[in-house]
């Protein structure tokens, strides 16, 4: 059995929208996705998420903060893929669809499209914790399911960075 992937996604307004990208590869073709990607080895999440934010929409970005770590098993259905949710945001570039993207969209947070992955779960933390910045200082936003489903929330430790420098996938 391998190891759980380690991939990023961005959190990105601009001008009161919120950046998507439409997605142009299997899984989830055709439909709505936060930008973001897998984590090359020797590179760190913050690194990878402005990497894969250049790739995917053209725009140059800076980490801003975290959203929150996703890791349900089943939020991927490639396989177990954990994901580092960042708010960046805009340095510089342009809107441009690249790598794996077809397109790039500006959505209504407030009403977004059917999106990927669990992204409108990222995209709901992420409004939560605006409105309620005590919440996100918290750690609120930075939660994970315990093993036993149903059970109180658990804040991150950090510990997956450390894990995957120590287990690089393969």
């Amino acid at each position: 059995m391998g190891h759980p992937r380690l991939a990023v996604d961005g959190v990105l307004l601009l001008e009161g929208k919120l950046v998507t990208v439409i997605r142009g590869q299997p899984p989830f073709l055709g439909k709505h996705a936060l930008p973001g990607g897998g984590v090359e080895l020797g590179e760190t999440t913050e690194v990878a998420m402005v990497r894969e934010m250049k790739e995917e929409t053209g725009l140059e970005v800076r980490v801003a903060g975290l959203v929150g770590v996703y890791s349900d098993p089943e939020r991927d259905p490639r396989g177990h893929t954990i994901s580092i949710a960042y708010e960046v945001r805009r340095v510089g570039g342009r809107v441009a669809a690249g790598s794996d993207a077809a397109a790039v969209d500006l959505v209504d947070p407030a009403k977004l499209p059917a999106l990927a992955f669990d992204h409108a779960k990222i995209v709901a933390d992420f409004l939560r914790a605006r409105k309620d910045p005590a919440r996100a200082l918290r750690g609120a936003s930075a939660t994970s399911p315990s093993p036993s489903r149903g059970s109180t929330p658990r804040r991150s430790t950090g510990r997956i960075r450390a894990r995957t420098r120590q287990h690089p996938p393969s």
